[in-house]
């Protein structure tokens, strides 16, 4: 992911299929991986697990030259090897960037999407709020007039 779903700094999440009745896990071999790669500066920097080394790699690996010494496993560095592909092959380094450009702006739009949202929520909430507002002063003026109209009958 490349937003932040959640608010803890935890940036890999393990989602599970489970019965909502009876906690009976469906499959050990069914899951859903979510890494949020913005959390990755939470790592501890120490942290040489295959996880951290997965996670580094998402976020990171793009700049890498090569695998850093506390991340090399065989799996880290084949992808490493076809990141590296792309950086030699002209059209799939432009296939490649032509998706993550795709991305940055798909992401923009939701972004900017969002905030529209946002912003259509308050100002419906404020005309609301003077909706309201001007409904109460028009109940108290008609509770006046009535007042007004008691007394002077009277």
């Amino acid at each position: 992911m490349n937003e932040n779903l959640w608010s803890d700094e935890r940036p890999h999440h393990c989602f599970e299929v489970i019965d909502s009745r009876s906690g009976l896990k469906l499959s050990n071999h069914l899951q859903i991986h979510c890494f949020e790669l913005d959390k990755v500066r939470y790592l501890h920097e120490e942290d040489s697990s295959p996880r951290a080394a997965w996670l580094h790699f998402f976020a990171e690996g793009e700049c890498w030259a090569t695998v850093p010494d506390r991340f090399r496993r065989p799996s880290v560095e084949a992808s490493m090897s076809i990141l590296e592909r792309y950086r030699d092959n002209r059209h799939d380094f432009e296939v490649y960037r032509a998706r993550e450009e795709w991305l940055r702006v798909q992401a923009t739009i939701e972004r900017s999407n969002r905030e529209f949202e946002e912003q259509l929520a308050k100002e419906r909430a404020e005309k609301e709020k003077e909706r309201a507002g001007k409904e109460l002063l028009q109940a108290k003026v008609k509770e006046l007039m009535a007042r007004l109209g008691e007394t002077g009958e009277g």
